[in-house]
């Protein structure tokens, strides 16, 4: 991590100068975790006032404050390890997550975990230098591990590829990094490089897991191999069936009836898009506000567009009002304007509901 101190120094007012001298003390920008889970942290006792003409030492940063471990999680870990059956996997969506969480929570207020299977991965290698999160349904998760879990160390494995199907319950609770590792003994973990330790992630108690180790690629199968043979050596079990969520088929068509949320809310799950939930939401909030007009200064406001399988975009734009539309690329999003943000809203609702419409969103800017 990046430490930064400032040192001020004056010199005598007899010859009324001021000095201001600047020093930086860089230290390690990276932990390994799996050391850190091992370290304790020391005990430092506060450095002396800097004089003018020493070195200033390095400030640590403040420990960053967490939340004590609650009570229950320390049985739950003791709870025996339940088989993990792939095929049994709830394909659960982005717009599902919400719902999820609160049944969680109303679970654990009873005492009475909702324990469920689901697909996730490690989302080490994928952009994110985190190894401790996974990731599920466009969300990340923080999972526990109950004791006595094959292959488990407590702290999850370094995996390129694959995915786990893992059996157990979300807890309901959202807690940073700082507070997972704290949870797993460590108290003075260190964020690597680039990582984000302080956002909230749903926790996940882990009571049963298997690892489906990833499809053969050239550009990758060194260190799918690698992977592959880290969790051999670490005894995490493979799985012996895929699991339905793999490879979720897309719908053949998008649904059509009544133009309202519900329809919405179908399209959504089936595209697993929760976009389509905002968007409808933010124009429904607006004509529930009086429909307010254009903003000054913006005379037309401009629609971004995905087809569903290969639609014309220009037919979609004259069948709902659009002034002119813009193909871009070969992709399958289209730029409609219309003649001002008020025609634009209005469109909106028949747009989403359109199923020759995968996805639409309000723009503020010409493309």
């Amino acid at each position: 991590m990046t430490r930064r101190l400032s040192l001020l120094s004056t010199a005598s007012l007899v010859i009324s100068a001021l000095v201001m001298a600047f020093g930086c003390s860089c230290g390690d920008r990276t932990t390994n975790p799996e050391a850190a889970a091992s370290a304790s942290a020391p005990v430092a006792t506060a450095p002396a006032p800097p004089s003018p003409s020493s070195a200033a030492p390095p400030l640590e940063p403040p420990a960053p404050t967490v939340r004590p471990t609650p009570a229950w999680l320390d049985p739950a870990l003791k709870q025996p390890v339940r088989p993990a059956r792939p095929e049994a996997a709830t394909c659960v969506s982005e717009v599902d997550v919400d719902d999820l969480v609160q049944s969680s929570q109303a679970a654990m207020e009873k005492n009475e975990p909702q324990r469920i299977t689901i697909q996730a991965f490690s989302l080490h290698g994928m952009g994110c230098p985190c190894y401790e999160q996974m990731g599920f349904a466009h969300h990340a998760i923080l999972p526990h591990t109950v004791r006595g879990l094959p292959g488990s160390s407590g702290l999850p494995p370094r995996v390129h590829g694959g995915s786990f199907t893992l059996t157990g319950y979300f807890t309901g609770r959202r807690i940073n990094t700082y507070e997972w590792y704290a949870a797993q003994g460590v108290s003075d973990a260190t964020p690597e490089e680039g990582a984000d330790y302080a956002s909230p992630y749903l926790e996940f108690v882990i009571e049963g897991w298997c690892f489906h180790p990833p499809k053969p690629d050239p550009d990758w199968d060194k260190l799918f191999a690698e992977s592959n043979a880290e969790m051999r050596r670490r005894g995490v079990p493979f799985c012996k069936v895929e699991s339905p969520c793999a490879n979720r088929p897309e719908p053949a068509t998008l649904p059509t009836g009544p133009c309202s949320r519900d329809l919405i809310l179908q399209k959504a799950r089936l595209l697993d898009n929760r976009d389509l939930l905002a968007q409808w939401d933010a124009a429904a909030v607006r004509y529930r506000n009086g429909f307010p007009r254009a903003p000054k200064g913006l005379p037309r406001e401009v629609v971004s567009l995905d087809v569903w399988r290969d639609a014309d975009g220009a037919a979609l734009g004259r069948k709902h009002g659009a002034k002119s539309f813009e193909h871009l690329g070969s992709s399958e999003t289209w730029f409609l304007t219309f003649e001002n943000a008020e025609r634009a809203i209005d469109a909106m609702p028949g747009l989403l509901c359109d199923p020759d419409v995968a996805g639409a969103s309000l723009n503020s800017t010409t493309p």
